[in-house]
C-alpha cells in the first residue's frame, strides 16, 4: 500500500521512501529504548506538522545512558509488538475526529478489500484492545492529552459496541 501511495504522487514523506527502500534491501533500524528527539515544529507555522494537538508533540523525551547502549538485543531482534504499536500510535496521531474514525471503521465496506487505504488508517478500530493499549503504556510515562482521552473514549466505545455483537 506504501508503494502504491509513493507512486502515484498522494504521499510524498521522505522517511516513508526512505522506510521503504530500507524494507525492500532488508535493512533494519536501531531504535533506543526511549526517544532522544523533541520536535518543536508543532502548529500553524509548521511545515508538516500543523497540529498542535498531535499526540507525538506530548511525547515524552529523555536520554540513553552509556551502559543501555549495549544492551541485550542483537542484529536480527525484531521487536514486532514495537512496531505495530509504532504503527497504530502513527495512525492514531492522524485522527482529527476520532468519533468520524469510529464510525467510519463500524461500516464493512469501510474497511473491505476496495478501499485498502480507508481501512489501513482505520485499521486501531480493528484492533481496539491493542490500541488502548497503546494509550494506556504512553499514560504510564506520564504523556496525557486531551486527544488521548477522546480518543481513548472512543477506541473504548468501538470495543464495547463489538463486545456487544459477540465478537470478541
Amino acid at each position: 500500500m506504501l508503494l502504491d501511495l509513493l507512486s502515484s504522487g498522494r504521499h510524498t514523506a521522505w522517511d516513508s521512501k526512505w522506510s521503504l527502500g530500507k524494507a525492500l534491501a532488508g535493512g533494519l533500524s536501531v531504535i533506543p529504548p526511549t526517544n532522544l528527539v523533541v520536535n518543536i515544529g508543532f502548529g500553524p507555522q509548521a511545515t508538516h506538522s500543523v497540529d498542535e494537538a498531535d499526540l507525538r508533540a506530548a511525547l515524552p523525551c529523555g536520554s540513553v545512558a552509556r551502559s543501555a547502549a549495549v544492551g541485550t538485543k542483537h542484529a536480527g531482534e525484531i521487536d514486532s509488538r514495537y512496531d505495530r504499536w509504532s504503527l497504530l500510535l502513527g495512525l492514531m496521531t492522524t485522527y482529527r475526529n476520532p468519533a468520524v474514525a469510529r464510525k467510519l471503521a463500524s461500516f464493512p465496506d469501510a474497511v473491505s478489500e476496495r478501499s485498502r487505504v480507508l481501512a489501513y488508517h482505520l485499521a486501531p478500530f480493528a484492533v481496539p484492545e491493542e490500541s488502548i493499549a497503546v494509550l494506556e503504556h504512553l499514560r504510564s510515562v506520564g504523556m496525557s492529552t486531551p486527544r488521548m482521552t477522546t480518543l481513548y473514549a472512543e477506541l473504548e466505545l468501538a470495543l464495547n459496541r463489538r463486545e456487544k455483537r459477540g465478537h470478541v
